[in-house]
């Protein structure tokens, strides 16, 4: 019986433990994917969040789509093209960097990653602004 409550509460240990150790802010705490096999997909935008609290549900469909060879396809917001080029993890696979060309100009743009799960996707730009994706 003694030993059957330490192996118990060691697992309750470990659960706890790694638990509260998630990587992303909004989670998830414990995940058998990988970062990039969770990441890598199409992704639908469904709200956008500002840094002020100001919500927008997207009407029309904006996707984001990641491939596993870290290319990258994406509708503009601001305008109806898409923007193509690659991705890459930063800061210890807590954000990507996405590198891709606009009007004949190079861009680099940083996006840190809020949740990251196998359906869904938060990520912040620079200005605040955070955008929920959802899986296909």
């Amino acid at each position: 019986m003694r030993n059957s409550f330490k192996l118990i509460l060691s697992i309750l240990t470990l659960v706890f433990v790694l638990g509260s150790c998630s990587k992303y802010e909004q989670g998830p705490g414990l995940s058998l994917l990988t970062k990039k096999a969770r990441l890598t997909g199409y992704w639908i935008a469904e709200s956008k969040t500002t840094e002020s609290g100001v919500v927008t549900f997207y009407t029309e469909e904006k996707t984001f789509n990641l491939n596993k060879d870290e290319s990258f396809q994406r509708d503009s917001e601001l305008i109806t093209f898409l923007e193509v080029g690659t991705w890459t993890f930063s800061n210890e696979k807590g954000s990507i960097v996405l590198t891709y060309k606009k009007n004949g100009n190079n861009y680099v743009e940083e996006l840190e990653i809020i949740r990251l799960k196998n359906d869904e996707l938060w990520l912040r730009n620079s200005g605040g602004d955070q955008i929920n994706y959802k899986s296909e």
